[in-house]
This record gives C-alpha cells, sequence and structure tokens, in this order.
C-alpha cells in the first residue's frame, strides 16, 4: 500500500489523474478482497503526521478583525466561501473541529494585491499558487489563528465564476453557473461580506442537505458532482484519499470515505465491497446507521 500511494504521488506530480486513479484502484481493489492483508494493514499503520489543530474561534476572531482593518482601507473586499461561510449561515460560528478559514476574492489580481498587503502588514503569507498566468491561491497564518486560504474566483465571459479546487498535483477548474453579487454580514461580531445569496451557493457546493450536520462529509469523496471534469477529478482524488486514509491505519474514517463513493459512482461496486472489507477486517468500524448522503465543506466533516 505504501508503493502504491508512492505511484500515486508520482502520477499526480505530472498532473495525471487517470494513472492515479488506476494506481490507487488497483491496490484499493486488491485490499478489499483479501481480508489478512487489509486486517494486517489496519492493525500496523503508519505513522501519521500529527494533524493540524481546528480553528481557535477567539483568536480567528482577532486575526479576522484586523483583516477586516486592513482590506477596508485598501478597499480590498474578500467573502467568507466553503467551511467558513457554512458555518457562519447554519450554526452561527465555525463548523465544529473546522482547520481553517476559507476566503474567497474576485479576480487574481485582486488575489495579488492582497497578498502585497498582507505581506506589507507583516502577516506570514505562501508564495501564490498559480495555474497557467492565473493566480489562483494564497495562504495566510497569522500566529496562534490558524491559517487563512483565499481563492480567486474568475468572472467568466459566459457568466460562470470559476476557481480552482487541488489535490496533490491534481486541478480541477470548478464552475458556478452564475456571477454572484456580495452583501455585508457578521461573523461572530466581525463585519465580514458573503455571496449574495448565500444559501444559493451553499446549496450547489454541499447539495440540497447542506443544513443538515454531515459527519461522514469528506472533502475528497462527497458530493455534488458538477460535470464530468468533477467526476474525473473526484474519482482520482478520492481513490487516492482513502489509498491514504488506510495506510495511516483510519479504518472508520475510509470506511465512510467509501460509502461516499458508492453513493456518488453506484454503478462501481468496489466501493461498497471496500466499505464491507474494512467493517469486516476491523471489528470496532460499526456500519453506519443509514447511508451516506450528499452533504457540505471541510476536510473530514461539515
Amino acid at each position: 500500500i505504501a508503493a502504491a500511494n508512492r505511484a500515486c504521488s508520482l502520477a499526480a506530480l505530472a498532473g495525471d489523474p487517470g494513472r492515479t486513479r488506476r494506481t490507487a484502484r488497483r491496490s484499493l481493489a486488491a485490499l478489499a478482497g483479501d481480508p489478512a492483508a487489509l486486517s494486517a494493514r489496519l492493525r500496523a499503520p503508519l505513522r501519521q503526521p500529527p494533524p493540524r489543530p481546528p480553528v481557535d474561534p477567539d483568536r480567528a476572531v482577532i486575526a479576522l478583525a484586523r483583516l477586516h482593518e486592513i482590506f477596508g482601507r485598501e478597499r480590498l473586499t474578500p467573502f467568507l466561501v466553503f467551511g467558513t461561510l457554512l458555518g457562519a449561515v447554519r450554526d452561527g460560528g465555525f463548523v465544529p473541529g473546522d482547520l481553517d478559514i476559507d476566503l474567497g476574492i474576485i479576480g487574481g489580481s485582486e488575489l495579488e494585491r492582497m497578498h502585497d498587503v498582507l505581506r506589507r502588514a507583516e502577516f506570514p503569507v505562501s508564495p501564490i499558487l498559480r495555474v497557467g498566468d492565473r493566480a489562483a491561491f494564497m495562504r495566510a497564518e497569522p500566529p496562534g489563528a490558524g491559517q487563512i486560504d483565499v481563492k480567486a474566483f474568475e468572472p467568466e465571459p459566459d457568466g460562470a465564476l470559476t476557481w480552482h479546487a487541488f489535490s496533490d498535483n491534481l486541478v480541477l477548474r470548478k464552475r458556478y453557473p452564475r456571477h454572484f453579487g456580495l452583501k455585508p454580514a457578521e461573523f461572530l461580531g466581525v463585519p465580514v461580506h458573503v455571496p449574495d445569496p448565500p444559501e444559493d451557493f451553499l446549496a450547489w457546493q454541499y447539495g440540497p442537505g447542506w443544513r443538515t450536520p454531515d459527519p461522514t462529509y469528506d472533502m475528497m469523496t462527497s458530493g455534488p458532482i458538477h460535470g464530468p471534469e468533477h467526476l474525473e477529478f473526484t474519482s482520482s482524488a478520492g481513490a487516492r484519499a482513502i489509498l491514504r486514509t488506510l495506510m495511516f491505519g483510519r479504518a472508520a474514517k475510509a470506511r465512510n470515505m467509501a460509502r461516499n463513493m458508492a453513493h456518488l459512482f453506484p454503478e462501481d461496486d468496489l466501493w461498497p465491497r471496500l466499505a464491507d472489507a474494512i467493517e469486516a477486517a476491523d471489528p470496532s468500524v460499526t456500519p453506519p446507521a443509514a447511508p451516506a448522503t450528499a452533504p457540505a465543506d471541510q476536510e473530514s466533516a461539515r
């Protein structure tokens, strides 16, 4: 399984989703058909990197307030997206266990300007990640407040808004069907902006069940799917993510991810076979109360 994971890494570095998917699937199919090997892997996992701590709401509020002040002076208008928007609208705060703050900005040029502004304000920031000639992503890490991920949303001539999703070196250009305006809101007492209306974006991103927390949600393996490119990305990135999860012995999470994939790809019998095999190989993994449903955004739960 470790060798398959290395092969997947090489395929992903080459930007080859088809080879990434095929490599991960071969290993997962072998594990699903070999209960002894699967059980041995789950009993002797590789050492996992220490997990990132969840967002500290108190420190995050201080960071957001400072950002609001800085961006206001510079006439920059970032807005809440993904898991942070979900928590703001549904929970009135961060989604429990959220690992970062998600922001969007309209236009790659504005992302570049934000990067310069934060550097001048002595915020620790990553280099800008580009896709082709487009500025796509940056990360800020204010001390003690976790990380702030910012994606550029590009207005397209056909009326769509696009941005990029990443898994290793696999890249998906996502397309929201229309330009949206922004409206002011408040998040934990801090003035922010959100898509207008935020409910439309959340329903598109996470599906109609976004108002109900889903503990099985995973960013790589949960729906909904938007178009054939998204299908290709999810089938590759999802298979790779499950392989890595099993490598580190995280049986319950891997089972949930396999159930999610079975929901997204009902014609593919690998995923229910793998989920059943994980349950059989690790008695501590109890069957879920109900099948996974199409959910809403963060690394582990929504």
